[in-house]
């Protein structure tokens, strides 16, 4: 074995951590590759992960994991390993470590913490390695990590001095390396929707003052716009069938700017005025947004897509992280239409399974 590449993590156990709602702590300690089964959900949670990874909008960043290391001792370098995560994984990480007595469980506002790595960049899937100086100095038995503000995080290793030399920094401070293999993802162009036949079907047989779901995929509705399509088919909101897990829906990347917002602009399926909003967020327990707004606009003549000064309000800002798991319905009869298009946005990302524009056809 050598000893410069020995790693003291394996053994070791989560003493106390601030969430696991998607994938439990425990995983940090794992000596296998992590695995990624695509399209796995868990139910009440979401997408399968080999990682620890918290829920969206930590309202007291960072999330944190106090570990036992399996073997203490000085460490000087530190390997964050982002696997499969990008676009969810942790923004930022910091290590702290400390030196107790056998048998003690420090607590995270343990006075003796000192810090090994300040708060730094991590890529997503990626090697996130650094160099811990400071970590030489002592015989560690417990460290710190901080995940800001939340997300993914799939291993921690802990070397005594250097890490492995397919992605050790040699005489630099810092390398990041990122992982070969290709993050499986659904596309929207994988999406095939229903024929024209079929929409001209079944709008002849619907009634001509019949109030419909003027976003139904089923009645020739499609998004022409969004902002960010990171997980899913964002067409996926406009499907007539209840969803069947949390990739059955519109999902962003988590973002990390202030006053951010995601969106997606619907073509309804006629020109329509809309009464009624419902946005489902049956399968996002721990990521449907904080907070959404829903406007309206009716696009000139031949544009695909309605000018800007075009857009009113439908559904004003409101907040909706109390319905995860459940459905917004609003009354939208005082909107302003006919309208051509609608425009979700999610305050500041997040995710829903499906749109409903209940309303009457021009």
């Amino acid at each position: 074995m050598n000893d410069d590449v020995f790693d003291r993590v394996p053994g070791g156990r989560v003493l106390a951590c601030s969430d696991e709602g998607f994938a439990p702590a425990e995983n940090l300690l794992a000596t296998r590759a992590p695995e990624f089964r695509f399209g796995v959900f868990i139910p009440g949670k979401g997408q399968e992960f080999d990682s620890w990874e918290t829920r969206r909008h930590n309202p007291d960043a960072p999330d944190w994991a106090v570990l036992a290391l399996g073997a203490p001792g000085p460490i000087g370098t530190v390997d964050v390993d982002t696997h499969w995560h990008d676009g969810n994984h942790a923004e930022r990480g910091a290590v702290y470590a400390l030196c107790a007595a056998p048998g003690e469980a420090p607590a995270r506002d343990d006075a003796r913490w000192v810090e090994l790595l300040a708060l730094t960049a991590l890529d997503g899937h990626a090697h996130n390695v650094f160099r811990t100086p400071r970590g030489l100095t002592e015989a560690w038995t417990h460290v710190l990590l901080a995940n800001h503000p939340d997300g993914g995080i799939a291993r921690l290793r802990c070397y005594a001095q250097r890490a492995p030399a397919s992605v050790d920094p040699g005489d630099e401070t810092a390398r990041r390396v990122r992982h070969a293999a290709a993050i499986p993802r659904g596309g929207d162009t994988e999406r095939h929707g229903p024929s024209d036949e079929a929409i001209a079907a079944r709008w002849a047989a619907t009634a001509a003052d019949a109030v419909v779901n003027l976003a139904s995929e089923g009645l020739g509705a499609k998004v022409v716009a969004t902002s960010n399509n990171r997980y899913g088919h964002s067409q996926q909101l406009l499907a007539d069938a209840a969803p069947a897990s949390m990739g059955d829906g519109w999902e962003t990347s988590r973002s990390r700017g202030p006053d951010h917002f995601d969106y997606v602009v619907v073509a309804l399926g006629r020109a329509g005025t809309v009464e009624r909003i419902e946005v489902d967020f049956t399968y996002f327990v721990l990521n449907n947004p904080v907070a959404l707004r829903v406007l309206g606009a009716r696009a000139a003549e031949g544009a695909a897509l309605p000018h800007d000064d075009a857009w009113v309000e439908v559904v004003p800002r409101t907040r909706v992280k109390h319905l995860a798991g459940a459905k917004l319905t609003v009354d939208a009869s005082a909107a302003r239409g006919p309208f051509t298009h609608l425009r979700l946005e999610t305050s500041p990302d997040g995710g829903a399974n499906r749109l409903v524009a209940l309303g009457r056809a021009e």
